[in-house]
């Protein structure tokens, strides 16, 4: 009888189980290229929208344009500190500021958050909490201006930190 026919030979056995190693090892490989980007992609993401959510916050009146009053009683609300003249109005950053943490909280729509504003004369105002236990933190500050009820301007320096 001849070997030519006979399908599974040693050798042929010992390929397939070489080959079945060689794709498991490149598979493992690829999955764990995959876990390391998307945690990457996850961070990218947040950081674009902490852009995007600091500019609205520093550039817009915010949506609905009477957002402030009624907060609470819908969920696409995009709070926008800006007033008449490019200035940041203080009423608008109070009322935003005496809302519930978690409601400020689902309106940005991130896992944590904290703003403040931070003035030459020390008059500090903080929203948010203190990043703690964080795998990523990212810190987004803009220098504005803030009018108060007076009409007074005061250079400010507002800072947007979102972690997770």
């Amino acid at each position: 009888m001849s070997n030519k026919g006979q399908t599974f030979t040693t050798d042929f056995m010992a390929s397939i189980v070489i080959f079945g190693f060689i794709i498991t090892i490149f598979l493992t490989m690829w999955n764990l290229g995959l876990g390391t980007q998307e945690e990457l992609t996850n961070e990218e993401i947040m950081d674009q929208q902490a852009t995007r959510t600091m500019a609205i916050m520093t550039t817009t009146q915010g949506y609905p344009e009477n957002w402030p009053s009624n907060i609470g009683t819908r969920e696409d609300y995009i709070p926008g500190f800006m007033g008449e003249n490019h200035n940041l109005e203080q009423q608008r950053i109070e009322d935003y500021g005496n809302k519930d943490y978690e409601d400020k909280r689902d309106i940005l729509r991130v896992p944590e958050f904290q703003i403040t504003f931070e003035n030459e004369e020390a008059e500090n105002l903080e929203m948010g909490r203190e990043p703690e236990d964080a795998s990523y933190i990212i810190v987004k500050e803009r220098e504005v201006t803030i009018k108060d009820e007076d009409d007074v301007q005061t250079p400010t320096k507002m800072r947007y930190i979102v972690w997770g």
